[in-house]
């Protein structure tokens, strides 16, 4: 009897002392002491791991922001970190244009497999033919009637010397490329109306060398191509004093030649 009481406590302590074996040889680091259990410890260790998995998860889930530089657009922001133009549009709902970003604003890159609501792009803008008001008639003595030739300079039109438009600005950047034309255009939305008012040629035809009006923004024809487009260059687009080219349909803006 005795002897197999002291057999089933010798068992008993062997298996004791074979469990504390083994999880002292998982839980690297271990310190065994007084108050040692190997559950307890066993259990900080896996906290600590799922602490530091849950640390992993929240750093890869930060969102990438890129910072608008004055030479960006759409295109090569969307090249850089590859994804396209459209879903860029459509992540960053602060951006109203797509051809026309804020250098300094901050966007936010979408995830590959990020599913994005379709923006509608913005409607081009409505090209308002320039109309020019009808002069008063006025009694002469002289019965004949003379008629001006549209290219025979006209008394009223304004000093073209110099260049009195604000620097940095697409009026001013025109005014540099087209010296002939009067500084007295005014800002550029009234551009085409106040050329024709002067007797400039004006139009919606494009032509080399023309200065085209959208809005409050005026642009210099660098080339006319074959597919209805026009290749353009201008300042302020994207920043003060930062001359950049388009190439962009033709009819978006009314020109003066």
């Amino acid at each position: 009897m005795r002897i197999t009481v002291l057999t089933g406590i010798f068992a008993f302590v062997a298996i004791v002392a074979t469990h504390a074996s083994v999880a002292t040889a998982q839980v690297p680091n271990l310190v065994v002491n007084k108050n040692f259990t190997a559950e307890t410890s066993a259990q900080k260790v896996l906290t600590t791991i799922e602490t530091q998995s849950v640390k992993a998860v929240i750093v890869a889930k930060l969102p990438v922001i890129h910072e608008i530089g004055p030479s960006d657009s759409l295109s090569t922001i969307a090249k850089k970190y590859d994804t396209t133009w459209v879903r860029l549009f459509n992540k960053n709902p602060q951006l109203a244009n797509p051809d026309m970003l804020t250098p300094s604003l901050k966007i936010t890159i979408p995830e590959p497999n990020e599913q994005l609501v379709e923006r509608p792009l913005p409607e081009p803008p409505k090209i308002v033919p320039a109309t020019v008001s009808a002069p008063v008639k006025t009694k002469t003595s002289s019965p004949s009637k003379k008629t001006v030739s549209p290219d025979a300079p006209i008394s009223n039109r304004g000093s073209s010397s110099g260049n009195t438009y604000s620097a940095g600005y697409c009026t001013w950047y025109a005014k540099n490329l087209r010296p002939d034309l009067p500084n007295n255009l005014g800002n550029a939305n009234t551009w085409v109306a106040r050329a024709a008012a002067q007797g400039l040629a004006t139009g919606s035809t494009p032509r080399v060398g023309a200065i085209g009006q959208q809005g409050m923004h005026v642009v210099f024809v660098q080339q006319v191509n074959d597919d209805g487009t026009v290749t353009i260059s201008e300042m302020n687009y994207r920043g003060l004093y930062v001359v950049s080219t388009r190439t962009v349909p033709a009819n978006t803006f009314q020109y003066v030649y």
